[in-house]
């Protein structure tokens, strides 16, 4: 799950590499509410999945990769 600014730079990102999400909230597919406590989820290709986890953990802080 994300925050409203988490989800607005990972959408940017995604957005500029022509990869494409959906976006899903408490309130529906497509409904982007900037709330407080209004947590997101994304959903992308299958073809666009790891690269999409690498991205989102980087901009979580929770990149790992130099840990393998």
């Amino acid at each position: 799950m994300l925050n409203y600014t988490e989800l607005q730079l990972i959408k940017a990102y995604f957005e500029e590499k022509n990869i494409k999400i959906i976006i899903k909230s408490s309130t529906g597919i497509g409904m982007e509410y900037m709330g407080v406590g209004t947590y997101y989820s994304i959903y992308v290709e299958d073809s666009n999945y790891k690269e999409s986890k690498e991205i989102i953990n980087i901009i979580k802080g929770e990149d790992t990769t130099w840990e393998n």
